[in-house]
């Protein structure tokens, strides 16, 4: 009955402190050595380092990227208030082009009705120079 207790055993159960490698993890054997454990605590804090710099530089790209959202958000109400201002600007314009049309239309007549009213009045006298009338005097 005994060898059948011994069959049962676990065969995990059989590493003894006799054996050069006593630590099976995962199937691998590892040597319990103050050299591995240091590699193995020294890979575990470059690890931990590595992830606050990760962190770190998220929360600075996520800073970053909301401050660029914001001068995107300041630039685009500045360009839509410039853009108001130039076609505001541009309506001024064409108004004043139609006021100077107008006006250079009134100053055109007038110099025609002035440039008029004396060669009238010269052909006026010349008519009644040759008849022998009256001449206005002016």
């Amino acid at each position: 009955m005994e060898a059948h207790q011994d069959s049962d055993e676990d065969p995990s159960d059989s590493n003894d402190a006799s054996t050069p490698h006593a630590n099976i993890s995962n199937g691998l054997e590892v040597e319990p050595t103050t050299e591995t454990d240091a590699r193995l605590g020294a890979l575990v804090k470059e690890r931990d380092l590595l992830r606050e710099e990760v962190a770190q530089v998220r929360r600075a790209l996520e800073e970053m990227q909301g401050n660029h959202e914001e001068e995107l958000v300041t630039i685009r109400e500045q360009l839509a208030e410039t853009r108001g201002e130039k076609e505001q600007a541009e309506a001024q314009y064409r108004g004043l082009l139609g006021k100077v049309s107008t006006i250079r239309s009134q100053l055109g007549e007038r110099l025609k009705a002035d440039a008029v009213g004396p060669s009238l009045l010269l052909t006026f006298e010349i008519a009644h120079r040759s008849t022998g009338g009256p001449v206005a005097s002016s």
